[in-house]
């Protein structure tokens, strides 16, 4: 396959998805071409999806190729082998990366930028290497008063980011 090419947003299934009160449903889906930017600014680069804003549902996605973000990003940019950007109630659910994910900005194996409000990971796993700025195996960085629960089956881990007073 060809190298995917991308503006500001893009994903293997979906560049973005905007502000909506109806739930986006993504599921049974799989990447498997590369996505590759050069972009200076704001963008944003995933698997499965770009740009999450809110109220979006991904079960069952794998991204299988790399993801590559070049340039130098600005404010919440990043990448991700699922999702580069993960709004309010955006949650992913028995999916994984196994690419190469790769940014100047947030680089998560599943998501790069955690925005604000709660979200889960649940069953999601990342296999590929994962360097950035703010890097992560599952997630590169979570904003402050920010909640993110991942489990696999029980649960694993919590974690609650707070900005402290120092």
């Amino acid at each position: 396959m060809k190298p995917q090419l991308m503006e500001r947003f893009a994903g293997g299934i979906v560049g973005m998805r905007t502000s909506s009160s109806k739930t986006l449903y993504i599921n049974n889906c799989e990447n498997k071409g590369r996505i590759i930017g050069n972009v200076s600014g704001e963008s944003y680069i995933g698997g499965i999806i770009g740009y999450a804003h809110s109220n979006v549902s991904i079960l069952n996605c794998n991204n299988l190729q790399d993801i590559k973000q070049t340039g130098e990003v600005t404010g919440y940019s990043g990448a991700g082998g699922i999702a580069a950007y993960s709004g309010p109630n955006v949650n992913i659910l028995n999916s994984y990366n196994q690419g190469k994910v790769s940014s100047t900005g947030n680089t998560g194996g599943i998501i790069g930028f955690a925005g604000w409000a709660q979200r889960y990971l649940i069953n999601c796993y990342n296999s590929g290497e994962v360097t950035g700025k703010s890097a992560g195996g599952l997630v590169g960085k979570i904003e402050s008063n920010n909640e993110l629960l991942v489990t696999k089956k029980l649960l694993l881990f919590k974690y609650k980011w707070r900005k402290s007073n120092r």
